[in-house]
């Protein structure tokens, strides 16, 4: 009791981004709880380890997922009102109604909360309804429902169209990514397997591990996979300012692009993220690149591949001040989707690939040089992108990257500073930002050494170049570099 009582003191005195940590714990136990109740069949001992991959999809439910991302909201809900006493969960019917009657706003949480762990909870609606053999394009469903049940009715603040679009959408893209690497990670021969499938993917992992009647797909654990984990110096530079910082690298390549079996939603994708220890964010960057669907145009004799697809797109670049007034990099792309066209050369010697991918984006967010609402410090809106991608391997010990980023975020909804309504009141401010039009553009290059089968070592250098024009106030802009410098492992 004592141990709770003062992690629950950490997380109060952490302000709202600690207890939305404590939210993503409190929803991982309720999910734990509600699967036990629910479960049809508790697997003997010994099971886990010697239950083989079923050839098909199991028995498809559609209630149990609904039941499940309600119970878990609820449980959720009930810890934020009487462990935190929260304001905003001390809900009522009249609350319900007015935000019924209120309608959508645009919310002022930072950009971690907003943009990555709304994402992150819509992935546990997500997940829910996957680890109940339900596709890709219905579990999209359950994530919005889990996301409006939360907005409409288990808050006192106004429902938020951001963290709706961020929850539903976004929450795929990390549910899906979660999903399948928890079922790679269950097809291997790792003594631990288990326990790893449930630290990827809670919901999905305790499905399998309580209910192994409920099947899982068996290609779940055939596609070609690789993982790799790194430890990194960093260095952060931003006008003329430096801060040192350190942290995990982990990179996940699921399948090929290039491949011909893409039929399914993410039968290949990549996903890159850095997790900081020290002076900046844990979740410092966090990005996803899936093919929804893609075809194979051409394989010619000089094994030259080309493909064209629909891809979904999630990146995540969190910094804090590396001096006063000085944010390196805040930027986030939760909702997009893109056409995009590749080509891929092989040779005896070396692999090189380049793709172009043209996005359009339905929410986004920049830093802001002069909106602060509550937690708020940057704007929203949507805008189109594109991303290069190269890559080059030579006989599997030296491997190059680029990826070329560029966006343009449109600002649609704010106000000059005289004329903000709702003034006293900013819950009910609904406004993206300032009136604005931001560019940016990133570099990022890197290279990785092997110096054996597994161990690599690796260096890369990241440029972030940040213009926005306002309509109501002088144009602001932030340049910034990122040098990374570690050793890693290729699992």
């Amino acid at each position: 009791m004592i141990v709770a009582g003062g992690t629950l003191c950490r997380a109060w005195r952490l302000g709202k981004r600690g207890r939305e940590t404590f939210r993503l714990k409190i929803s991982v136990c309720a999910i734990v709880l509600l699967l036990v109740a629910t479960a049809d069949v508790l697997p003997q001992s010994g099971a886990l380890a010697v239950r083989p991959m079923l050839d098909s999809m199991g028995r498809k439910n559609y209630f149990l997922p609904l039941a499940e991302g309600a119970v878990a909201n609820a449980m959720v809900w009930a810890f934020d009102r009487w462990a935190l006493n929260a304001d905003y969960a001390n809900i009522s019917v009249h609350t319900m109604k007015q935000n019924l009657q209120t309608g959508f706003v645009w919310d002022n949480d930072n950009i971690s909360t907003n943009m990555f762990f709304h994402p992150y909870n819509g992935s546990v609606y997500y997940t829910l309804a996957r680890a109940n053999n339900l596709n890709y394009f219905a579990s999209l469903g359950y994530a919005a429902v889990g996301s409006l049940t939360w907005e409409f009715l288990l808050e006192r603040e106004p429902p938020s169209l951001n963290d709706f679009l961020a929850t539903t959408v976004g929450g795929s893209a990390l549910g899906e990514v979660l999903f399948r690497l928890s079922g790679v990670v269950k097809a291997s021969t790792l003594e631990c397997k288990n326990v790893l499938a449930f630290l990827v993917a809670p919901a999905s992992g305790v499905h399998s591990w309580l209910s192994p009647s409920r099947g899982r797909e068996s290609w779940l654990g055939t596609m070609p996979c690789s993982f790799t984990a790194s430890l990194a110096n960093r260095l952060i530079f931003a006008d003329g300012k430096m801060q040192y910082s350190f942290g995990l690298g982990l990179e996940a390549d699921y399948g090929s692009f290039f491949s011909n079996s893409n039929a399914k939603p993410f039968d290949a994708f990549e996903c890159k993220t850095f997790l900081a220890i020290y002076n900046q964010p844990i979740i410092s960057q966090f990005s996803i690149v899936a093919s929804l669907y893609s075809e194979l145009l051409d394989v010619d004799a000089d094994n030259r591949s080309v493909v064209w697809g629909l891809y979904q797109h999630f990146h995540f670049m969190d910094s804090n001040p590396i001096a006063e007034g000085t944010v390196p990099y805040e930027f986030a792309i939760p909702v997009a989707w893109s056409v995009g066209y590749g080509v891929e050369w092989v040779s005896e010697v070396s692999t090189s690939s380049v793709m172009l991918f043209m996005e359009a984006v339905a929410l986004g967010a920049v830093h802001s040089d002069y909106f602060v609402n509550i937690d708020r410090d940057y704007n929203m809106g949507p805008g189109v992108g594109a991303l290069l991608k190269w890559n080059n391997v030579r006989s599997r010990q030296l491997e190059l990257n680029a990826d070329l980023y560029y966006y343009i975020i449109y600002t649609l909804k704010g106000y000059p500073n005289e004329n903000y309504p709702y003034r006293g009141n900013d819950l009910y401010l609904n406004s993206q930002g300032n009136t604005s039009m931001a560019r940016i553009a990133m570099l990022d290059v890197n290279a990785k050494y092997y110096v054996s089968n597994y161990l690599y070592v690796w260096a890369q250098m990241g440029l972030y170049f940040r213009n926005t024009h306002y309509k109501y106030f002088a144009s602001g802009a932030t340049t910034a570099m990122d040098l990374q410098l570690g050793v890693g492992l290729r699992l």
